[in-house]
C-alpha cells in the first residue's frame, strides 16, 4: 500500500475512535447518535428481561390451572427465583424449596402465588410502565387479601375476536359458566368438611369478584351456596 495512502488511513481510523468516544458510530459516512431510548433502555434492562419471562410464565400457568379447574382439578402452587439444577434424572435448588415453602404454607387455598420478591419487580414495572403494560399485568395477576400477588388463571377464559375485530380478547362466557358449574360442585359436596369447604370458597369468592368486573352477573355462583346457615329444628 503506498505511504500516503496508508497515511489518510490512519487518519480516517483514529478519526473514528474520537467520534465513537463521543457516542456516535460511523456508518456510510454518516454518524449516528448510538443513546439509547428510554424503550430500549427498557428492553435490555435485567428486570424488564425478567418481567418478560414471569410474564409468559403467569400466562402458561393460567391456561394450566383453569384447563384443571373446569376438569373439577383447582390447584394451588407458588413460584420463586433462585438457582436451580435440573437434569433428566434430578431437580434441585433454592427456587425449588421456596415455591414448594410457598404452595405448602402460605397458598392454603387453590392459587398460584408469587414470592415477594417477584413481587416487588412486579410493582416496579407496573409503576414505571405505560398503559398497555399495566393493562397486561392487571391482567395477569391479582393482589389478595393477604399481600400476595397470585396468577389470575381465570384470564385464560379470553379468546380472540373476529379477525375484523382486530387482535381483541374476549372472555368465553361458556368456559366461565364450566368454571361455575364445577365450584357449584364442590360447595355442596364438601359442606361436611370445613377445611376444604373454605378452599372452595375462596376460589368461588374469586370467581364472583372476576365476573362481576367484567358485568357477567349472569356467571356468578349462587350466594345462597356462600353463606350456608344453621337450621332450626322442625
Amino acid at each position: 500500500m503506498p505511504r500516503g495512502q496508508a497515511r489518510r488511513r490512519s487518519a480516517a481510523e483514529e478519526d473514528g475512535k474520537k467520534k465513537r468516544r463521543r457516542g456516535f458510530a460511523v456508518e456510510g459516512g454518516r454518524r449516528r447518535n448510538r443513546k439509547k431510548t428510554p424503550f430500549s433502555n427498557r428492553q435490555f434492562h435485567p428486570i424488564f428481561r425478567l418481567a418478560l419471562r414471569l410474564m409468559h410464565l403467569c400466562e402458561l400457568l393460567a391456561d394450566f390451572q383453569f384447563e384443571m379447574a373446569c376438569a373439577g382439578h383447582f390447584a394451588r402452587g407458588g413460584v420463586s427465583i433462585g438457582t436451580l439444577a435440573v437434569n433428566r434424572d434430578l431437580v434441585f435448588g433454592d427456587s425449588l424449596l421456596k415455591a414448594h415453602r410457598l404452595e405448602d404454607r402460605e397458598a392454603q387455598s387453590p392459587r398460584i402465588i408469587l414470592d415477594p420478591v417477584l413481587k416487588d419487580t412486579i410493582l416496579q414495572c407496573f409503576s414505571s410502565s405505560n398503559g398497555a403494560w399495566r393493562s397486561t399485568w392487571s391482567v395477569r395477576v391479582m393482589l389478595d387479601v393477604d399481600g400476595y400477588l397470585f396468577v389470575n388463571y381465570l384470564a385464560a377464559a379470553y379468546e380472540p375476536g373476529p379477525i375484523s375485530q382486530g387482535r381483541v380478547m374476549y372472555p368465553n362466557e361458556d368456559k366461565l359458566q364450566i368454571h361455575r358449574c364445577q365450584l357449584e360442585s364442590h360447595l355442596k359436596n364438601t359442606r361436611r368438611e370445613p377445611p376444604v369447604w373454605s378452599k372452595y370458597f375462596w376460589a368461588a369468592n374469586y370467581h364472583n369478584t372476576f365476573c362481576e368486573n367484567l358485568g357477567f352477573k349472569q356467571c356468578r355462583i349462587d350466594d345462597a351456596l356462600l353463606r350456608p346457615q344453621p337450621l332450626h329444628l322442625t
